[in-house]
C-alpha cells in the first residue's frame, strides 16, 4: 500500500439489509433531518443581517457589488449554496434591499439546503465509540472505501462535494453578507461544523445536491476496498459479509479490540 492511498470508513449496524444493499455502482445518501445531533446542518444558523451590519460601509459596498453583477458572475452562479433559480431572485433582492432586507434570498438558500443529502464517513476504523454507537456494539461492520480525493473533488462537479468536519464550541451564526462574499466557505461552515463532543468521529462528509434518503450513483473516485466485521459479529452476519465480499471482489477482515482500546484486524478465510 502506497502512502498516497486515502481511505474513508463507514460504520454500519448488524443489519443484513445494509449488507445486501452494498454496491460498487450505488451509494446511499442519508437525510440530514434524521441525524442524531439536533444542531447538525440547521438552517437556523443562517441569520438575516442586523441593522448595524446593514448600515455599515462594508455591507453597502457588498450590496453594491452584488447588484452590479460582478460578484454574481464571479462566484455566486457557480456555488451550490445558491439555488438554480438564483437569477430570478435578483430583481426581488434589488427591491428588498431598498427596505434593508434580503428575505427572498435567505428563503431560497434555506430551501436549497433542505434538498441536500449527506453521507458521513470517518477517517479511522479504530474508534471504539463509533463501533459501539454505530455498529451495534461491535456486532456490525465497517465499509472501507478507497477515496481518490482529487478525483472526488474534480470529477463530480454539479452533483456532490466533500468536506472534513470542523469541530468548534463557538455558536455558529452566518449572515447573508458572508454568504454573498464567500459562498463556498460559508457552505462548508453550514454543512460541516459540529460540536467538539463529536470530534472522536474524525468525520468527513460527502454532500449530494439533489438526492437524500435514497441511492445515488457512486461518485467518481470512490470505491469499496474491503469489508471489516466487528469483533462480536455472529456467524450469520459473518457469512453474509463473506458472500457480499466475494460478489464485490473485495477482502473481508474481522477486528479484535483489546482491553486498552486498541484494534487489530485479520483476514477472514
Amino acid at each position: 500500500m502506497s502512502g498516497s492511498e486515502i481511505f474513508w470508513y463507514r460504520y454500519e449496524p448488524a443489519d443484513c439489509k445494509r449488507v445486501c444493499s452494498l454496491s460498487q455502482d450505488k451509494l446511499f445518501i442519508s437525510d440530514p433531518e434524521k441525524f442524531n445531533d439536533p444542531f447538525d446542518i440547521s438552517d437556523e444558523m443562517l441569520q438575516r443581517p442586523d441593522g448595524n451590519v446593514e448600515k455599515s460601509s462594508d455591507w453597502r459596498r457588498l450590496e453594491s457589488t452584488f447588484l452590479n453583477g460582478s460578484l454574481t458572475e464571479a462566484s455566486l452562479w457557480t456555488s451550490p449554496l445558491f439555488p438554480n433559480k438564483f437569477e430570478e431572485l435578483v430583481s426581488d433582492v434589488q427591491s428588498e434591499t431598498e427596505l434593508g432586507g434580503w428575505p427572498s434570498l435567505a428563503g431560497a438558500i434555506r430551501e436549497n439546503l433542505q434538498s441536500f443529502g449527506v453521507q458521513c464517513f470517518s477517517r479511522d476504523w479504530r474508534i471504539p465509540l463509533c463501533w459501539a454507537h454505530y455498529s451495534s456494539a461491535c456486532k456490525g461492520f465497517v465499509i472501507e472505501y478507497e477515496a481518490q480525493e482529487l478525483t472526488i473533488a474534480g470529477g463530480n462537479l454539479g452533483s456532490c462535494h466533500f468536506h472534513d468536519v470542523a469541530y468548534t464550541s463557538e455558536p455558529l451564526s452566518i449572515g447573508l453578507a458572508e454568504c454573498l462574499a464567500v459562498p463556498n466557505a460559508t457552505l462548508r461552515r453550514l454543512l460541516a461544523t459540529k460540536s467538539p463532543v463529536w470530534a472522536y468521529e474524525k468525520e468527513v462528509r460527502l454532500v449530494h445536491y439533489k438526492i437524500k434518503g435514497d441511492f445515488a450513483a457512486m461518485p467518481a473516485g470512490l470505491s469499496i476496498k474491503s469489508l471489516i466485521a466487528g469483533s462480536h459479529a455472529d456467524k450469520p452476519m459473518l457469512q453474509i459479509l463473506r458472500e457480499k465480499a466475494e460478489s464485490l471482489k473485495v477482502e473481508l477482515y474481522q477486528v479484535k479490540m483489546k482491553h486498552d482500546g486498541s484494534f487489530t484486524k485479520k483476514l477472514v478465510d
